[in-house]
C-alpha cells in the first residue's frame, strides 16, 4: 500500500490566532532585550555605581558665594564713580573704564591660571598670594629668586597687608563721616573729635567682624551688608532725583 499524505488546511480563524501568538512573542522578546540593555547600560554607567563625593566642612551655596564675591567688589565706593567721570572727562572716562576693566580681567585670568598650574605642579590644593609668589621663585630659572623665595613671600604678604590697611582706612573714614552726619548733633564737641570717636567705634566693629574666618559667617555678614547697601542706594537715588 502506498503512503498516504495528510493535507492540513488552516482556516482564517487559526491563521489569525497564530499571527497574534507570533506578534506577542516578538513583543516579549523586544521587552526582554530592552530590559537587558537597560540593565547593561545602568551597570556600565559610572553615575549609577559611583556616587559623587559630598562636600563637607566650611561649604556655602553658589548663591551665597556669588553674593559674598560681589559684595567685596561692588561696595559704597561705586558712588564716587560719577565724580571721577566728571574729573576725567566724559569720553576719556568712558573709554578708560573699559580699558582698565579689560586689563584687570586679563591680569586676574593669568594669575588664576598660573596659580592653578603651580598648585597642581607642587601637589597643593590651592595657593594664596604669598605662597604663589614663593612657588614662582622656586620654579624659576634664576638662582637668586630660588634662593630668596621665602623673602619674596614675606614681601608679598606685607604688601597685601598694607593694601588691605589702606582699603580699611578709606572705609573707616567713609563710615565715620556718615555716622557724624547722622548722629553728630547728639554727641557734642568739635567735628574732629566726633570723627575720632566714630572712627574708633568703626575700627572696633571692623576688627570684630574680621576675626571670623568661616565662609558661612562671612557670607551672612555680606548678606546683611547688601541689605543696608540697597537701602542706602535707594535713599541716595531718591535724593539725587529730587
Amino acid at each position: 500500500m502506498g503512503t498516504k499524505k495528510k493535507m492540513f488546511i488552516n482556516t482564517p480563524v487559526e491563521i489569525n490566532i497564530e499571527t497574534n501568538r507570533l506578534e506577542m512573542s516578538e513583543e516579549e522578546g523586544r521587552e526582554r532585550s530592552t530590559t537587558t540593555d537597560g540593565d547593561a547600560e545602568s551597570m556600565n554607567d559610572g553615575r549609577a555605581l559611583v556616587q559623587p563625593p559630598a562636600r563637607s566642612g566650611d561649604v556655602i551655596t553658589p548663591t551665597r558665594a556669588v553674593l559674598t564675591l560681589s559684595k567685596s567688589m561692588f561696595n559704597a565706593g561705586c558712588f564716587s564713580l560719577p565724580y571721577a567721570w566728571k574729573l576725567g572727562g566724559l569720553w576719556v572716562s568712558f573709554v578708560m573704564s573699559f580699558v582698565i576693566a579689560g586689563l584687570n580681567w586679563y591680569g586676574n585670568h593669568i594669575l588664576v591660571r598660573a596659580s592653578q598650574h603651580l598648585a597642581k605642579k607642587s601637589d597643593r590644593s590651592a595657593l594664596d598670594y604669598g605662597h604663589f609668589a614663593k612657588k614662582v621663585c622656586d620654579y624659576s630659572d634664576i638662582r637668586f629668586l630660588r634662593n630668596n623665595s621665602k623673602g619674596v613671600m614675606y614681601f608679598v604678604n606685607v604688601t597685601i597687608l598694607f593694601y588691605q590697611l589702606g582699603m580699611c582706612s578709606v572705609a573707616i573714614l567713609f563710615i565715620s563721616d556718615n555716622l557724624v552726619n547722622l548722629v553728630g548733633d547728639h554727641l557734642g564737641g568739635t567735628r574732629h573729635q566726633q570723627m575720632i570717636l566714630m572712627a574708633t567705634v568703626s575700627l572696633f566693629f571692623i576688627l570684630l567682624t574680621n576675626m571670623f574666618t568661616e565662609m558661612r559667617i562671612v557670607s551672612f555678614f555680606a548678606l546683611v551688608s547688601s541689605v543696608f547697601f540697597v537701602i542706602g542706594a535707594a535713599v541716595i537715588m531718591q535724593f539725587t532725583i529730587q
